[in-house]
């Protein structure tokens, strides 16, 4: 057929048949390859943007963590200042300044509290606050500490006589103004 189809000068040349055989195989190759190449370049393609997406993730957290440092040394600043300022008010007061805990055992005072009692610092923070204060406000006290501690009240307040170092009451009142 190749050849008549020659003859009436349809074609040239008469094709080589064995070079018109398809060769499934090579297709498949190619094919695969083809398909490799297009999964590199997506695989390629999605770690890129996810490296971006973490990178920019990472920069952000960055930022939010450089603004809590910052943060929180200015808190830190802020907190010495007050402590300056609380010292400073303790120990220049002249009103006696005690700071006990929910025992009554005396962790700190000022000296205005030490000339009140007749006591050193050292010698107070040896003591519980009970065995200086008059006998007659100790149920009370301890009744209000009890509430406070429970959680009852808030805070409480009382003038009362205390007893000096030589286990005199004092003509001062004391004031106690107690919070937690």
């Amino acid at each position: 057929m190749a050849e008549v189809m020659q003859d009436l000068q349809m074609i040239s040349e008469v094709p080589d048949l064995n070079n018109m055989i398809f060769d499934y195989d090579q297709v498949k190759m190619d094919q695969l390859q083809d398909t490799k190449l297009d999964l590199s370049i997506f695989f390629t393609i999605v770690t890129i943007c996810l490296t971006v997406f973490f990178l920019a993730y990472l920069n952000r957290r960055n930022i939010l963590l450089k603004q809590e440092i910052n943060d929180r040394q200015l808190a830190e600043k802020r907190l010495i200042l007050s402590n300056k300022r609380y010292e400073t008010i303790f120990q220049s007061s002249v009103l006696g300044i005690t700071v006990t805990d929910f025992e009554g055992r005396i962790h700190t005072v000022n000296d205005a509290w030490c000339r009140m009692t007749g006591y050193s610092a050292d010698e107070l923070c040896q003591m519980n606050i009970n065995s200086i204060i008059a006998p007659e406000y100790r149920e009370t006290d301890e009744k209000q500490l009890a509430d406070l501690n429970e959680g009852r009240i808030s805070s409480f307040s009382m003038v009362k006589n205390i007893l000096d170092a030589l286990l005199r009451l004092t003509r001062t009142n004391t004031f106690m103004d107690v919070w937690c």
